[in-house]
């Protein structure tokens, strides 16, 4: 039987709603002796919800929709990170060349015009066909194609933009780097789509060298850097084959609160210039979307900081600042880590905080026995001379 099947027997769907909600690692162990394929869609399901819950707890709120393995769920794009992709395309006809999931699909949809959906495995396509319907999608259209395929299709000439999530492991399941290595054929989508002058939306690994991809690709309007809850999760590289001008490159930071943004030019980050100083009485540490990026001296002109070191990527000011793109500390002291000033203190208990400084984690832990705690942060960094400084701060926001 197949996942469509189990969908439609009563019986299966009464054990996962019984058992939604439990540890899905525990309820494999208490049924190690069912060996058959129901009992594996089953707790597959569960797994599925248990993720939908924490990444995409828009679908988790509907009962009849399928999920794949454990794994495809973990890899897909979060809700928060849908939404904005697609804030993005709203009011156009887009399509999702590499549909997958369908979690970008399906918010794309809620916001464009119409949404092709594009998928070459017919498992994850006919999933995405049933639960758009669990959904009550209406805009969208499914192509069962690879995305070069789909270059043949009369539809794409009513496109305003195309969306791709290209895979980073090729034929081998070996990670692969470079944009000609991904699949699909980056290098022939772009090509095309020049000719067409189409919108594209790629979305790349936050582990990919950004200046690198500049070189691969061209007209390159906007260069999205979004982290969710402080964590680089995503690279949008928005093409517009009609632009001529300076990239823009937008940190993003997006929380179920709020979002944050921070935004300046890529061609102007070198016509910056920032003062260094040792801390002050206020330390700011940027968000993981602007440490991706690398945008240090335009966040230090825009606010008006200083940095503690050319390679230390902490700012700092005297006076406090209530809108920095990042998290604000007090601080309480500052000591030479190679004093004993620090080390003679007793029951240390807080965050430990690294940047740039030469010594590992657990390396710092041993030496100075500081033991979790939720009232101070510790930032071990290395200050405008190379030496190493230890400062004990109060979290601000």
């Amino acid at each position: 039987m197949n996942w469509q099947s189990f969908l439609k027997n009563e019986e299966i769907i009464q054990k996962i709603r019984e058992n939604k909600g439990q540890n899905a690692a525990s309820l494999a162990l208490k049924w190690a002796n069912k060996k058959d394929d129901s009992t594996a869609f089953i707790l597959t399901q569960i797994q599925g919800r248990a993720v939908a819950e924490r990444k995409v707890p828009t679908w988790a709120q509907y009962e009849d929709l399928a999920y794949p393995d454990k794994t495809a769920m973990e890899q897909c794009s979060s809700e928060l990170t849908a939404r904005f992709k697609s804030n993005l395309l709203e009011g156009l006809e887009v399509a999702d060349l590499t549909g997958g999931l369908g979690i970008d699909s399906y918010f794309i949809s809620l916001k464009a015009k119409r949404l092709l959906y594009v998928e070459p495995n017919l498992n994850r396509f006919e999933m995405a066909q049933h639960n758009f319907n669990v959904l009550g999608v209406k805009n969208a259209s499914f192509y069962q194609s690879t995305a070069e395929e789909f270059l043949s299709n009369p539809e794409l000439s009513s496109l305003d933009c195309v969306y791709i999530d290209p895979s980073r492991r090729n034929e081998n399941q070996n990670r692969v780097f470079m944009l000609k290595d991904m699949m699909p054929d980056l290098r022939l989508l772009i090509d095309y789509f020049k000719r067409l002058k189409v919108r594209m939306l790629i979305k790349l690994s936050p582990m990919l060298d950004i200046h690198s991809a500049l070189k691969e690709l061209e007209c390159v309007k906007d260069i999205y850097i979004i982290s969710v809850d402080d964590e680089c999760k995503e690279l949008l590289f928005d093409i517009d084959f009609q632009f001529d001008g300076q990239t823009s490159v937008k940190c993003v930071n997006i929380t179920y609160e709020k979002m944050q943004n921070f935004d300046y030019l890529l061609t102007n980050e070198e016509n910056y210039s920032f003062a260094i100083t040792d801390s002050l009485k206020y330390i700011y540490d940027p968000y993981a979307s602007l440490n991706k990026a690398g945008g240090f001296k335009p966040l230090a002109i825009y606010y008006g900081l200083n940095k503690i070191s050319n390679n230390t990527h902490l700012f700092t000011s005297e006076n406090l600042l209530d809108n920095f793109f990042g998290n604000c500390f007090e601080v309480i002291r500052v000591d030479d880590f190679s004093s004993k000033e620090f080390t003679s203190i007793e029951n240390k208990k807080g965050v430990i905080k690294i940047r740039n400084f030469r010594m590992s984690q657990s390396e710092i832990e041993k030496k100075t026995k500081i033991t979790y705690g939720p009232d101070n942060f510790y930032f071990f960094y290395s200050d405008a001379s190379n030496k190493m400084k230890v400062a004990t701060t109060k979290k601000v926001y």
